[in-house]
């Protein structure tokens, strides 16, 4: 239980610290080359320049108020989605929100950009971003926005794409950008985000699906699939092709973070196992995609 505790502790704050980044990427890369973020924190963004001219209001010098429209945003989707994930999970993605966007509002923002190459500031700032989402995922916490969206999607309509809802509600981000701020300011954000979410795919384990086949002697591989990982797994007879000796050939589908602890399990049960992977899948059917790590 000690050990549960203490790594259930560790991923919460890494999973807040992935919203650290990704709230320090904003406030020292964004804000001061003036761009516009992507999904919620645009919206946000929109929403409070809509209000400055709207209603002349003009927001205090010495904090983003953008960080606030953020967590206000956020409020209705964690009443949308306590239901459907974990306790875990709904905890991590509370605080990492709420930490998220305190950084927002309160982290610095440089007068100037930090370098004089404005290219080197987009690729450097998205990287981080990217990076502070991917962990935060990674280890069963989410930034909110979209992102929680994409799991109530997912876990409601598994049909639904929420790639296309995030590329729509970009393009019209953008575009907004484009007449408001110029085409090379859109430009330079469109760059942003997708370096972000390049990395962050490239961390985010849990979203790619691999398919795994395994050949083996060992009559334990099922039982371990189905109660260790919560796989389902389709099983077949066999025999090697050098002395015809009997095997079972076992095809499973996990994430690639799963992956890991399937490896694990091959090396305890059947250490001379054969096993190929292929990532990059695409799964239809009874399959269900988790979140929590």
């Amino acid at each position: 239980m000690k050990r549960f505790t203490e790594s259930s502790l560790y991923k919460t704050l890494i999973a807040v610290l992935g919203g650290v980044l990704f709230a320090f990427s904003y406030r020292v890369f964004i804000v001061p080359l003036h761009l516009m973020s992507g999904g919620f924190t645009g919206i946000s963004q929109l929403i409070l320049r809509f209000i400055t001219f709207v209603f002349h209001v003009t927001p205090p010098s010495n904090i983003d108020v953008t960080g606030i429209i953020v967590w206000l945003l956020n409020i209705p989707l964690f009443i949308m989605v306590w239901k459907i994930v974990s306790p875990t999970f709904m905890l991590r993605t509370f605080l990492t929100v709420l930490v998220q966007s305190a950084c927002m509002v309160w982290i610095p923002a440089p007068a100037a950009p930090l370098m004089d190459n404005t290219l080197t500031c987009v690729l450097l700032g998205g990287a981080i971003a990217g990076f502070g989402v991917g962990i935060t995922l990674k280890n069963g916490g989410c930034g909110g926005g979209i992102d929680t969206v994409g799991i109530y999607s997912a876990k409601k309509f598994p049909e639904f794409s929420v790639g296309k809802l995030s590329l729509f509600v970009n393009v019209i981000i953008y575009v907004i950008c484009a007449f408001s701020d110029g085409p090379e300011i859109a430009v330079y954000s469109v760059l942003y985000t997708f370096v972000e979410c390049l990395v962050m795919d490239r961390i985010h384990e849990q979203n790619i699906m691999t398919q795994a086949i395994i050949v083996t002697r060992s009559n334990n591989f099922t039982d371990e699939i189905i109660h260790h990982l919560n796989r389902g797994c389709t099983v077949w007879d066999g025999c090697g092709g050098y002395d015809s000796t009997p095997t079972h050939i076992i095809m499973t589908t996990v994430s690639r973070y799963e992956r890991r602890l399937l490896n694990q399990k091959v090396q305890e049960l059947d250490p001379h196992a054969f096993v190929t992977y292929q990532d990059g899948i695409s799964v239809t059917g009874n399959f269900e995609k988790r979140f929590d790590a």
